[in-house]
């Protein structure tokens, strides 16, 4: 966070400073922390935050964004992110959306300010998505629902979004974050840290919208 770690961690450039209200001083801005290390190739892991007596309603909303940053010491990027989001029984659901990308490792050369390295990172792992576009991905679709329904768009972040089984964003239980290793990935590789933060909803009171304020580990 910007106290405890106030020399190592940086906001993203999208994330607001907020204030105090009496006397204008920052408050504390903190990440959502993801450490892996210890993986297979092939595995996935996440943590799930869950809407127990509180459905989420995306469908109101135009977009959902996130500020994401990674640091890995591996040459090449050996792992995918997601984010996935749906309804039912955590463990076995099968009713769920996810957007899921190659994120972009913190590189910075000794002639660049460590700040600004940081800040990149942040836009260059950035996301942003209509939640018409993941609703969409149900056009044409016939019951039984059986196959997932994956979307390419591209780019040198190898972006997806899925849909699977018959979920809907008027109704969403929980969400997870998921750290996934290449099938093909060397072990010793899958080990890095990826901060979260800003989850956000737009064009509609941010009711739901948050910026995590609590860590979390994942071994």
């Amino acid at each position: 966070n910007s106290r405890e770690n106030a020399n190592t961690y940086f906001k993203s450039p999208n994330t607001k400073t907020e204030r105090d209200s009496e006397t204008n001083a920052p408050l504390k801005e903190t990440s959502l922390v993801l450490d892996y290390q210890n993986m297979n190739p092939g595995q996935e892991v996440g943590v799930t935050r869950l809407f127990e007596t509180d459905k989420k309603n995306l469908a109101s909303y135009k977009s959902l964004k996130m500020e994401i940053h990674y640091v890995t010491k591996a040459d090449k990027v050996p792992v995918r992110f997601a984010m996935q989001f749906g309804s039912g029984s955590l463990d076995g659901s099968s009713d769920y959306y996810e957007w899921s990308f190659r994120p972009v490792k913190y590189e910075c050369s000794s002639s660049e300010r460590e700040q600004d390295c940081h800040e990149q990172n942040w836009l260059n792992n950035a996301f942003a998505m209509n939640v018409a576009d993941f609703s969409d991905l149900k056009q044409g679709r016939h019951p039984p629902f059986v196959e997932p329904v994956v979307k390419n768009l591209g780019g040198d972040r190898e972006e997806q979004i899925k849909l699977v089984g018959n979920p809907s964003v008027s109704s969403i239980d929980w969400m997870r974050f998921v750290i996934i290793a290449d099938s093909n990935a060397s072990p010793a590789d899958l080990k890095g840290t990826f901060w979260i933060d800003d989850l956000r909803l737009s064009d509609m009171d941010t009711e739901w919208g948050y910026a995590a304020r609590t860590s979390a580990q994942v071994n």
